[in-house]
């Protein structure tokens, strides 16, 4: 392969010589080839420099004033940025154990004096390739590694999806099945309430005045009373089946509706406002507004009534002054909405399982099991996604919806 010292164009090499004639030559050898160069006259002074400039290649005297070359040249690799920079030694040609002491201490190469102007330029341009070739063998390596990281990601999320939908698929269709046994079993209630009542209004009016007649009924009260408590805590029981077979339902729904363009502010407020605490405040990280998304206002205030109330019971049960932080923050192409509270933190796998369906933590056993699914079903369909994670020691979530746009429209 000819040599084309081109290539040394643009390179940054680091001369180290307390020698004015050695400088003056290597920079009349190097300077027609066009890198940038620049000169260190000691040991500490290239130190310094190469740590502001990090050089492409240095070119490092043996015999200096303070500290040799060698000395020098561990100094330099002992520092993270330059462990890597090649160090080209110069020595004389009868100072042969010098040559093996700037292996030893990282040098990568020498030069002899008196200096040869195609030697020089050959050894530089050489050690400058190969060193450009590394950086950009380990560029291409962190990017490809970097590449695969999030391939893995999205497939994860991506099972993690379907395996949600599946899950929520299954749930609704039970839901569906024990509907109409919920609804029996609660007309039943209501009709055995009424027949107690008929019977209770009978007996008052046969069992007569007298003193036996009000015996019987102060025997029959208690009865009477304890069966209204029961068909009350039957009902009360009946009514949460209902409305979580209606929860269980509204999983399977469409989570977007009827879309327009919605101020995210204002359906946050209104979220707010839903669950009437002092606790939950808003914050915006950039002083001008977001941008509108694209929404069925309705549904997302309900995604995020949800996520604000989990937010606001994980922070009561751990905390006697509880704290909930919504900050809105904003990109070209996308709205986020950072939930924040002084709760207990969770463990990572309760974090990856806090969206799925009938969800239950025993530390946080008051939760909504289906609340934060049918949030992550509504923001899903609005094509935006919900994460959570501990941050700066709180439960985080954050949501983030894509900005109107003519895109989204069509």
């Amino acid at each position: 392969m000819p040599l084309d010292s081109s290539q040394l164009k643009n390179a940054k090499i680091l001369i180290v010589d307390d020698n004015k004639i050695n400088i003056d030559v290597l920079i009349s050898a190097l300077e027609p080839e066009g890198p940038f160069l620049s000169v260190a006259h000691s040991g500490e002074q290239a130190i310094e420099l190469a740590q502001k400039i990090i050089p492409d290649i240095i070119l490092l005297d043996v015999m200096m004033p303070g500290i040799d070359g060698f000395e020098t040249c561990k100094r330099i690799k002992a520092i993270q940025t330059l462990e890597k920079v090649p160090v080209i030694f110069i020595t004389a040609k009868n100072e042969s154990d010098d040559i093996v002491k700037g292996f030893e201490s990282g040098g990568i190469d020498y030069i002899q004096k008196p200096f040869d102007f195609s030697e020089v330029i050959a050894r530089v341009y050489t050690h400058y390739l190969n060193y450009t070739l590394q950086r950009q063998i380990v560029f291409a390596r962190d990017e490809a590694l970097k590449a695969h990281q999030e391939l893995s990601s999205a497939q994860e999320e991506i099972l993690e999806a379907e395996r949600i939908k599946s899950l929520t698929k299954s749930i609704t269709n039970f839901a569906h099945e024990i509907d109409n046994p919920c609804n029996f079993v609660m007309n039943n209630i209501q009709g055995a309430k009424k027949s107690a009542s008929s019977i209770e209004s009978i007996l008052n009016q046969v069992l007569s005045e007298d003193e036996e007649g009000q015996r019987l009924k102060n025997l029959l009260d208690p009865h009477f009373k304890k069966l209204y408590e029961l068909v009350e805590l039957s009902q009360i029981g009946a009514r949460r089946i209902i409305k979580t077979v209606k929860e269980l339902r509204d999983l399977s729904a469409d989570g977007k509706g009827y879309l327009q363009p919605h101020d995210i502010g204002v359906i946050l407020k209104k979220s707010v406002e839903v669950i009437e605490s002092k606790f939950l405040k808003i914050s915006y990280v950039k002083s001008t507004d977001p941008p509108l998304v694209y929404a069925d206002g309705r549904r997302l205030v309900r995604a995020l009534e949800h996520i604000l109330l989990f937010s606001l019971r994980s922070a009561q049960v751990q905390q006697s002054h509880p704290e909930v932080q919504i900050q809105i923050d904003f990109s070209e192409k996308e709205v986020f909405i950072i939930v924040s509270d002084n709760g207990l933190v969770l463990s990572k796998q309760e974090y990856a399982s806090l969206f799925e369906p009938l969800y239950y933590s025993k530390k946080l056993d008051k939760h909504s099991r289906i609340g934060l699914s049918l949030a992550y079903n509504i923001i899903s369909k609005h094509k935006g996604t919900i994460k959570a994670k501990a941050e700066n020691n709180k439960n985080t979530i954050q949501i983030t919806i894509p900005v109107f746009s003519e895109e989204n429209v069509a």
